[in-house]
């Protein structure tokens, strides 16, 4: 079980919307504020990166670090936890169409019963998906009724 956007599950998702975009995704990369739980994903470990909200610069929809020249504003992933303790930042708007929305993370569950558009698991779940997950493995985000 789990959570995903206030607004649900959207196949035409925007951005600003709080919904979660249906679709079959790919992983960028995994990260954490902990250390690698021992996936065979790229990790990296979270220090003073950031995901980049800001479509007007390069580094639009990426994770960047501000110590090595990328966007020094965004979402500081480090002031989110436990959310980001481990994460898996999925392939979604890999064009940057910033009215697509962006940054839809597959991470374990905050403090609300919902996300602003990703989805969240517990964290025990999410170390255990991190472990079994391999470079082509898929994440499908699909509407669910009881």
């Amino acid at each position: 079980s789990g959570y995903v956007g206030r607004n649900g599950c959207r196949a035409d998702k925007k951005e600003g919307d709080s919904s979660t975009p249906i679709g079959d995704f790919g992983v960028l990369t995994a990260f954490g504020i902990r250390q690698n739980p021992g996936t065979a994903l790229d990790w990296l470990n979270v220090t003073d990166d950031l995901w980049c909200p800001d479509s007007a610069v390069p580094d639009y929809n990426k994770i960047v670090s501000s110590r090595n020249g990328g966007t020094a504003s965004g979402e500081h992933l480090i002031e989110y936890s436990p959310q980001y303790n481990y994460a898996m930042f999925l392939d979604y708007n890999t064009a940057c169409n910033p009215e697509d929305g962006s940054a839809i993370f597959f991470h374990c569950i905050g403090p609300k019963q919902y996300t602003g558009g990703c989805v969240a698991v517990s964290e025990e779940n999410m170390k255990y998906i991190l472990s079994v997950f391999g470079r082509n493995d898929r994440v499908i985000i699909d509407s669910y009724y009881e």
